[in-house]
């Protein structure tokens, strides 16, 4: 089942991790996405400019045709994965199967996406 949402998020920013966080990437200038191994950070299409889809769901169902933007391998303990924006809020969250789950994201924009795809699936 896909889950999505429409947000404005602060500093067009979000965080994909467990439910019990994680340790947020370095903030590096360039790269949309960046990541370690117990969360992702992606921006998105300027705050004030507009809002972004959000669209998470398994890799099987949310992936479209292509190549991804990011593919990677994410800490799970809880088995609950949470996108969350930079205060803390929660945008969408899921079960997930595993303690260490594959986290596949596409962006329809390489600098400015107004749709994040967010696919999940077992290692």
């Amino acid at each position: 089942m896909l889950l999505k949402k429409r947000v404005k998020p602060v500093n067009s920013l979000i965080f994909i991790s467990d439910v019990d966080g994680g340790e947020a990437p370095d903030p590096v200038k360039g790269p949309l996405i960046l990541a370690t191994q117990s969360c992702i950070s992606v921006g998105t299409f300027p705050e004030i400019e507009g809002a972004t889809e959000i669209v998470m769901g398994p890799v099987d169902e949310a992936g479209p045709d292509g190549p991804p933007d990011f593919s990677g391998l994410l800490e799970t303990p809880t088995r609950h994965l949470v996108v969350t924006t930079v205060d803390g809020r929660v945008i969408l969250k899921a079960s997930v199967q595993a303690a260490l789950t594959s986290v596949q994201i596409w962006l329809s924009h390489p600098k400015w996406p107004e749709r994040i795809i967010i696919g999940w699936g077992e290692q």
